[in-house]
């Protein structure tokens, strides 16, 4: 069985990231993501704003990375203004090992879940404006 590359969508509509990712995550993917990432939030965290992140389709474990590689887990995402992020889950306890760098923004709902209905209105509770990307 051939493992499925790695692919990431990033689109901002109105005050929501969305984020799309796939297939079997590395250490290169995942800096290739939080690059991408980190420049969308720039172009938004100036008003509140939330992101859907649908992982459904992601196979990840805990990435290990050895030194002199990048720390991963050092990379601090400036999530200023941020009041939602939604993980559209294939299975519960997906990615629970990323929870924290979440869940340590007090400020930001931290919504799981494997319900469309759940993921896909959380933005509107915070008055978020978005409209659904294509491809969604």
């Amino acid at each position: 069985m051939t493992t499925p590359a790695p692919t990431f969508t990033v689109q901002k509509s109105g005050d929501v990231l969305w984020v799309k990712l796939k297939g079997q995550w590395n250490v290169s993917a995942d800096l290739n993501y939080l690059t991408q990432l980190s420049a969308n939030m720039g172009r938004i965290r100036n008003q509140p704003w939330g992101m859907i992140i649908d992982m459904r389709e992601w196979l990840i474990t805990d990435l290990k990375v050895s030194a002199p590689a990048v720390d991963i887990a050092s990379i601090d995402l400036d999530r200023r203004n941020q009041v939602l992020e939604a993980w559209w889950q294939r299975e519960v306890g997906q990615a629970d090992f990323l929870a924290p760098f979440v869940t340590r923004q007090k400020s930001i709902d931290f919504v799981r879940s494997q319900d469309e209905q759940v993921i896909l209105t959380s933005y509107q509770k915070h008055g978020l404006s978005s409209e659904r990307p294509s491809g969604w």
